[in-house]
């Protein structure tokens, strides 16, 4: 026991590191965002199966059905990502080496993706082009496709407007600069 004068010496530890708070704002828009994407690519599927017995000389219910279930699983793989992820940054050199190979396998996995949508969307002009009765018997599914072939030109026009910039800047100034700010 401890006398009335004599103290006891506290011996100095680490502060501990305050625990990692996830924003509930982000978690609830990564819900809100994730349902109607959900939503919108299931409307997509019903349209799809109520027109599905109207006689179309295109596949144009297989163009529509592509989009929407591939909208749904990505979706739903991006918010399962953003679920189970892991907030902690990489530490030690072997976990820097496991997310460089991540980000690596990622990019590819992109490529392989955009390439997927080139070919859907060249399909899907293909087929709206060659259609000369689905407008009127099977005019949702046309629409649908329609506007997606229309959303597939902007977004190409777009990269098409970008590459010409890059192309325009490299020719110049004889040096590609091309900067991309990846924010987390």
């Amino acid at each position: 026991m401890l006398s009335s004068g004599e103290t006891t010496r506290r011996v100095p530890t680490a502060p501990e590191p305050p625990p990692t708070i996830v924003n509930p704002v982000s978690t609830f828009a990564l819900y809100v965002n994730t349902t109607a994407l959900v939503w919108f690519f299931g409307y997509l599927l019903l349209e799809v199966r109520r027109s599905w017995s109207l006689p179309c000389d295109v596949p144009l219910h297989l163009f529509v059905s592509l989009f929407a279930v591939g909208g749904v699983a990505l979706s739903l793989a991006d918010f399962l990502r953003e679920i189970f992820k892991d907030p902690m940054p990489p530490l030690t050199k072997l976990e820097h080496s496991y997310a460089r190979e991540g980000r690596q396998r990622r990019m590819l996995a992109y490529a392989w993706l955009s390439g997927a949508v080139l070919l859907w969307g060249l399909y899907g002009v293909a087929c709206v082009a060659q259609s000369s009765s689905c407008s009127h018997t099977a005019p949702q599914v046309y629409t649908i496709a329609l506007v997606l072939t229309m959303a597939f030109g902007a977004v190409l026009s777009v990269l098409c407007l970008v590459l010409l910039g890059v192309a325009i800047d490299f020719c110049c100034s004889g040096k590609l600069r091309l900067a991309i700010v990846f924010e987390r």
